[in-house]
């Protein structure tokens, strides 16, 4: 049983596909740093591999800074930016590589600043409030067909 055992790991290793799966299996989170990017795709500085997994940042002081997950070079699902505080700063979503649905930015203090949708990676025609930490209008930006008006 061992020696059968043995065997399917060392077939497993010598087959790309089954050997870059035992790699994904044991790869940990990286950092932003440890990629490039290249036409729209995110690479590893190491191997220049399409990346596939969780990328983390970190500030000085241990909390993260920035969390989110690549498949195959590309950005998928949500991905959060953080304050030093260790409060959301940012949140925003991606299909395909594309920003993609609802993003919403804080204030440090964890009270909401802004709140907009994404649709192919444009912004939404019309005004963008940004609210202060007490939720007064503190600036309003308007996009007209993804190019800022004012």
């Amino acid at each position: 049983m061992k020696f059968f055992l043995i065997l399917i790991f060392t077939i497993s290793l010598s087959t790309s596909s089954y050997g870059n799966w035992l790699k994904d299996m044991f790869k940990s989170t990286i950092t932003s740093q440890e990629l490039v990017e290249r036409d729209k795709k995110y690479y590893t500085k190491e191997d220049s591999e399409l990346y596939s997994g969780k990328v983390e940042d970190k500030h000085k002081n241990g909390k993260p800074s920035f969390v989110g997950q690549y498949k195959n070079g590309i950005k998928v699902g949500e991905f959060i930016s953080y304050f030093e505080n260790g409060q959301i700063q940012k949140k925003e979503n991606y299909l395909l590589g594309t920003q993609e649905g609802k993003v919403e930015e804080f204030n440090d203090d964890g009270s909401l600043r802004t709140s907009y949708v994404m649709k192919d990676g444009k912004y939404p025609d019309g005004p963008i409030k940004f609210m202060d930490k007490e939720g007064f209008v503190e600036d309003i930006i308007i996009y007209k067909n993804n190019i800022l008006v004012k």
